[in-house]
Order: C-alpha cells, then sequence, then structure tokens
C-alpha cells in the first residue's frame, strides 16, 4: 500500500485536484496501511521533498488515528516553514476530529512560535486557532487574533 500512496503523492495534477481529490485519495489509502507499511512511511519522509512531505501531511491530517499524529509530530521538527505550518494545521485537524494533543503542548506551542515569523496571513489564522485549541483560547480572543494576522 506504500508504493501505492508514494504513487499518487507524486502525480502532478493541479493543486484544486490535490486540494479537492487528491488528500481523500490518499487519506483513503491510509485507512488501508497494515503495520509495515506505517513503517515504511515513517522511514521515507525523511528523504522526500518538502512537497511530497508536505502533501503526506494533508492525508494524515484527515486520519484521525495516533500513527498519524505520531508521524505529523516527526513532520512538525521540519525546517521548512512550509512543511512545518502544513504539519500543525493538520496536527489542529486531528485535535478538532477528536484526538488528543495535549501531551504535545509545550512543543506544538514552540513549534508555532517558531513557525509564526516566516507564516502569511492566512497561515497566522491558522497557527492561532491550533494555539487557541492548545491554550483554551476564547473564540473572542482567536478572532483577534485573525483580525491582528490581516492587519497591513
Amino acid at each position: 500500500m506504500f508504493a501505492k500512496l508514494d504513487a499518487e503523492i507524486n502525480r502532478s495534477p493541479s493543486v484544486d485536484y490535490w486540494s479537492d481529490v487528491g488528500i481523500d485519495v490518499c487519506a483513503a489509502i491510509l485507512c488501508d496501511f497494515n503495520q509495515e507499511d506505517w513503517i515504511k512511511l515513517g522511514e521515507e519522509i525523511p528523504i522526500k521533498s518538502a512537497e511530497w512531505i508536505s502533501r503526506c501531511a494533508d492525508a494524515l491530517g484527515s486520519v484521525p488515528e495516533k500513527r498519524s499524529l505520531d508521524l505529523l509530530m516527526e513532520i512538525a521538527t521540519s525546517d521548512d516553514s512550509n512543511v512545518l505550518v502544513t504539519a500543525l494545521d493538520c496536527i489542529n485537524s486531528l485535535f478538532v476530529m477528536g484526538m488528543p494533543i495535549a501531551d504535545h503542548s509545550q512543543f506544538l506551542i514552540e513549534r508555532i512560535n517558531t513557525a509564526r515569523p516566516l507564516a502569511s496571513r492566512i497561515e497566522l489564522i491558522a497557527l492561532a486557532s491550533l494555539e487557541g485549541n492548545l491554550t483554551g483560547e476564547t473564540p473572542v480572543n482567536f478572532l483577534e487574533s485573525a483580525k491582528k494576522a490581516f492587519e497591513i
């Protein structure tokens, strides 16, 4: 199954295809992974391109299980700002789906702070959302964070 995931991630369709179809196709493949596939994925992530890793993170963020979270936590150690923000956003998606992430709060806050200086305005909103979920920030404060992200 890993080969099937790799092939799907390596496809070069449009960005729209990836966000509309590709992520769901890859998430379905991940749901069929056995233990060996998960191990292979963990071994392959460090040697893949930033684009491949970001796409993989997108798919992992749609599969609410511990192995997805574990791999996303590894991906969140990336020095590549795009990969880092994608991983953090996908971890937030897992949280929204009910995955517990409180044990990782300190690490995630540190990674949010690392990502923030290079983040785009829309990425700042994603980071603020995760930070709010980790800290219990109220929706009003989250809206203020979002407004600050769009200040010129």
